[in-house]
């Protein structure tokens, strides 16, 4: 019995990757999920990072707080491109070297004002 690896949107930019078994008891399609029932869950699985083809944007909003946004998406408002583009590995890599205080930028200027009025 043969076996492909297809990936299935999920929305919001997640992918599923199904082992379908060519030659199955559904004729080689993927897990037909409604006909017989869902697939089961060692046939459905995240992509691996290493696997993960996807190119992404480090994104940064008004409290200084960092995520990644797939480039092939519009990036949502409040948010703002810091010039970091690459793997999903990459793009964390980067944010751990460069977000180094986790408080939100409101909170560390309430902490730095409430320091300085003593």
């Amino acid at each position: 019995m043969q076996k492909r690896i297809v990936y299935i949107s999920l929305g919001a930019g997640a992918l599923a990757r199904v082992d379908a078994a060519i030659g199955s008891k559904n004729g080689g399609s993927l897990p037909a999920v409604g006909r017989d029932g869902p697939p089961l869950s060692e046939d459905i699985m995240n992509i691996d990072e290493e696997e993960d083809p996807t190119i992404y944007h480090v994104v940064v909003n008004h409290e200084e707080q960092y995520s990644i946004w797939p480039t092939y998406k519009q990036i949502p408002g409040g948010w703002k491109q810091v010039g970091k583009t690459g793997l999903k590995k990459e793009c964390l890599d980067y944010i751990n070297e460069v977000w180094t205080d986790m408080r939100p930028l409101s909170l560390r200027q309430k902490m730095a004002a409430g320091n300085t009025s003593r």
